[in-house]
């Protein structure tokens, strides 16, 4: 974004051109690994529904598990405040079916 906001400024056809073809391939490209992400989620939570196993988490389990993933995450220089801030709903404790929402992206 940044650098579409810069090629603008620049006033450069060319600039902006490259720019929004590189922006453009970018989201191209998370659409194409969202889907997948979601096919492989869907593919193991079958493998795991099949094996009979239950993917519910309470709302303790789901609040350890997102603290989990937010320090793992921290670890790798995502600050947990910004996330917290960018999807509060999503980092929201609650009663999940993990397994369902394994393929829901």
């Amino acid at each position: 974004m940044a650098a579409l906001a810069a090629a603008r400024r620049s006033g450069s056809a060319t600039a902006l051109a490259g720019a929004q073809q590189r922006a453009s391939d970018s989201a191209a490209s998370l659409a194409s690994a969202r889907t997948a992400a979601a096919t492989a989620g869907k593919r193991v939570a079958g493998v795991v529904r099949a094996a009979g196993v239950q993917g519910r988490l309470t709302r303790a389990q789901s609040a350890a598990t997102i603290d989990a993933l937010l320090a793992e995450l921290a670890k790798r220089g995502v600050p947990a405040a910004e996330l917290r801030a960018l999807v509060p709903a999503a980092l929201a404790p609650k009663p999940t079916d993990v397994l369902a929402t394994l393929g829901s992206y």
